[in-house]
């Protein structure tokens, strides 16, 4: 208890200095920016704390890390002396809302800390990844933090969301293994204070923002796709073999009954297939898949507990929106201090949001100019050339902030290629139908009674041009295969025509009324359709070949801009029900109505039954993310906690290699250097690595040489200063291992299982 009222205290702190340094700068905002302070807190502390690192100017301690959130600190004083007036009105007029997201902050918080301490370990999937770069960006004092994985090589992976948490975790004086749960439940928080705080800031009418913003947070963190009940019904219901090969989706393919009737699925993590659903088995479903996705949502991240840098970016992809609507309400054409602040945050979160997951590229950079396009579509004296200027000094600023981190970033990025699987439209309504069964029939109706102007060119030629762009892309990309499947005509021409039908709606209604509610999300949800399209027809290539990276990221995002735009068309709905309408609409209306309901709820229906089938299996109940070596494998925990206290980050550790499990144990606990881990994820970080089974080699044979000299040799060559003999490296090159160490070290420490060596240099 008291290390989750530390960290969350901590934000506090960080928020609260950030609202009031930039209080007057989101004046335009109905909550002057407190929805979003945390995160423009959190990031303002670590790019000083990374900036500080890697020009070395002092280390990056704990006291550094203190000095400049004191230093931050100062301006909010004196900020908030000035204008205390001000800041007392807009509290005693505004504390309801400011109580509401304050109050959505720490609930969605609480749930998910609850169930990461009833499911704390940090030990299966990808966790032992994530912990390592976490440990790794702990105890960097300075420059960039190294690779845990491979000696003297930094990370090879978009390293700054463990970057912002290792500053929270320093600050709070936590190992790694506790401050990654709290991560884990502070990102659905923050996703959840955002989104809720960009619909209160969006929409006008007081009383509706409340419960619309509500329901975006929960739509965001909450909502999944209707595998569930799919997995229910195949254990209950339904047991036709017909059935289940035209659905055809991993773990789906045939019925399996269980033995009593239940509410929740009962296969053992049957959960996990439901970010599994789109691939092609064959026209019978009866062959190897052909098309393998990914198609995680918000709420299946944080209940695996893979904390990945598209988890974490999340909430900053919706705080860099939030500031990008601001960009079109003000004017920045005037240079004076309200203006040159609005686009230093802007720079911020755009750097941010990059650096957190470099996938977010591309569509922050078009999110950025569509908010100065969209100013010239209502304000068409605007000369062009000043909408082109400010976003572009924005973006190039922001990536030269990065430039130590993109020069040393390798990647395994091939190119753009076309896509040669689709998606069939049966496997996409299952994962979106919760969302679309809301959105699209109103956006059709919008659509169909759009009011016809005299500027319907022009906005037909935007709706048009949006939409073919990825398609012509997609025509002048090389195509690597052809496979048989579903063709483009099942999927990807029905999403095209949501997305012209979206820019259409919203672009009208920018044209007629000025950049409203209705136009914003609109627009939001014409591009979550968008990052819906790009798979369909091109991919980023990389070490996999196929488009299974690119749809797993644009699907989650497009998921968040979804939750958005379904939670905004619910008030659209509820409004329709309101007006009398003729007998026929009004029954179309709850015949609508009652559909949405049912598609909310199947997606919801995937939170109880998941956590059901996540807790059962876990026997453990704490906030310590190795609690299960702490308690059954005591002595390795012991291991940890010396090399943690003796070792240096620069020192290097010698243990077995190896993929998944307990590879790499003592590096990932620790952030200390091993030769050599994970080598199949070293290829996808770094593309091909000719040294990797060269090291894997000189591993083994520091491990079993009878030579002194030569493992000497080969541990002075990768400057390790510590060895680990234990059962990891028993099973891994046999009982006599380390024949050598005791000529070339000595024993630091020692348990009936496992020794550490300290080499001689």
């Amino acid at each position: 208890m008291q290390q989750v009222l530390v960290w969350l205290i901590l934000i506090e702190i960080i928020g609260i200095v950030s609202f009031l340094i930039t209080f007057k700068s989101f004046h335009a905002l109905n909550d002057r920016g407190f929805a979003i302070s945390k995160i423009i807190g959190l990031s303002t502390l670590s790019l000083l704390s990374w900036l500080i690192s890697v020009t070395n100017i002092i280390p990056r301690n704990t006291l550094t890390l203190y000095l400049i959130l004191i230093i931050l600190t100062i301006p909010a004083i004196m900020l908030s002396y000035y204008q205390k007036h001000e800041i007392k009105k807009f509290f005693l007029s505004n504390w309801k809302p400011i109580w509401w997201l304050q109050s959505l902050y720490l609930i969605f918080f609480l749930v998910f800390i609850i169930i990461r301490y009833y499911a704390p370990l940090i030990t299966h999937t990808e966790q032992p990844m994530d912990l390592a770069f976490l440990s790794a960006s702990m105890i960097t004092n300075s420059g960039v933090p190294l690779d845990p994985w491979l000696k003297g090589e930094t990370i090879n992976y978009y390293y700054f969301g463990y970057w912002i948490f290792s500053d929270i975790s320093k600050l709070s004086f936590l190992v790694p293994e506790i401050s990654y749960n709290l991560a884990i439940s502070t990102v659905p928080a923050l996703l959840a204070i955002s989104s809720a705080g960009l619909v209160f800031n969006v929409i006008k009418e007081i009383k509706t923002r409340f419960w619309v913003g509500t329901i975006a947070a929960l739509f965001s963190c909450f909502l999944s796709n209707t595998y569930s009940v799919l997995a229910w019904l195949s254990e209950n219901l339904i047991s036709s073999k017909n059935f289940w090969s035209y659905i055809c989706i991993e773990g789906l393919k045939k019925s399996e009954f269980s033995e009593s009737l239940v509410w929740y699925p009962t296969q053992f993590w049957w959960w996990f297939n439901s970010t599994r659903i789109i691939n092609f088995f064959g026209a019978h479903c009866d062959e190897n898949g052909s098309d393998y996705t990914i198609t995680e949502t918000p709420f299946f991240s944080y209940l695996l507990g893979d904390l990945h840098p598209h988890v974490m970016g999340a909430p900053f992809v919706i705080a860099f929106i939030t500031i990008c609507l601001l960009l079109t309400k003000i004017n920045i054409s005037k240079i004076n201090i309200r203006s040159v602040s609005l686009i230093t945050f802007t720079t911020l979160l755009l750097t941010i949001s990059n650096f957190i997951n470099m996938w977010n590229t591309p569509i922050l950079i078009s999110i950025l100019f569509m908010s100065f396009i969209v100013r010239k579509i209502y304000q068409p004296n605007i000369p062009i050339i000043r909408l082109f200027i400010l976003p572009t000094t924005i973006t190039l600023i922001s990536f030269l902030i990065m430039t130590p981190y993109i020069l040393n970033l390798g990647n395994s990025i091939t190119g753009i290629y076309a896509s040669h699987s689709h998606t069939s439209l049966k496997h996409g309504l299952i994962i979106w139908l919760p969302l679309w069964i809301i959105i699209v029939p109103y956006m059709i109706k919008d659509f169909l009674t759009s009011q016809i102007n005299k500027n319907i060119k022009h906005v037909i030629f935007v709706s048009v041009t949006v939409t073919l762009i990825p398609w012509l892309i997609k025509v002048s990309s090389p195509l690597k295969s052809i496979s048989d499947g579903p063709s483009l005509l099942e999927f990807a021409v029905p999403v095209s025509l949501m997305v012209f039908i979206s820019i259409f709606v919203a672009t009208n209604h920018t044209i007629k009324k000025g950049l409203n509610e209705d136009s914003i999300f609109t627009y939001l949800t014409g591009l979550g359709f968008l990052l819906v399209l790009i798979p369909e027809l091109f991919y980023i290539g990389d070490i996999f070949e196929n488009r299974m990276n690119t749809i797993f990221k644009f699907y989650y995002q497009a998921w968040i801009l979804f939750s958005l735009g379904a939670a905004y068309n619910l008030k659209k709905m509820f409004e329709l029900m309101r007006k009398k309408e003729s007998f026929k609409i009004d029954l179309i209306i709850k015949t609508w109505m009652i559909f949405s309901l049912i598609g909310i709820l199947s997606g919801l229906y995937f939170v109880p039954t998941s956590i059901k089938s996540k807790l059962e299996y876990s026997e453990f109940r704490s906030l310590n993310g190795l609690i299960d070596i702490q308690e059954k494998n005591p002595e390795i925990y012991q291991a940890i906690i010396f090399i943690r206290n003796q070792a240096n980050p620069e020192d290097g550790i010698l243990e077995a290699t190896g993929e998944w499990d307990e590879s790499g144990i003592f590096s990932r606990t620790t952030g200390i250097q091993n030769i050599i881990n994970w080598p199949g994820h070293q290829i996808q970080w770094r593309g091909s690595l000719d040294e990797l089974s060269i090291r894997n080699s000189d591993v083994e044979t520091i491990y079993t040489t009878y030579n002194n000299q030569l493992a000497k040799d080969k541990l002075n060559f990768y400057s390790i200063k510590y060895g680990v003999v234990g059962p990891n490296e028993v099973i891994k090159y046999g009982n006599k291992i380390g024949q050598t160490f005791n000529d070339i070290g000595y024993v630091v420490f020692e348990t009936p299982t496992i020794k550490i060596y300290e080499f001689n240099n």
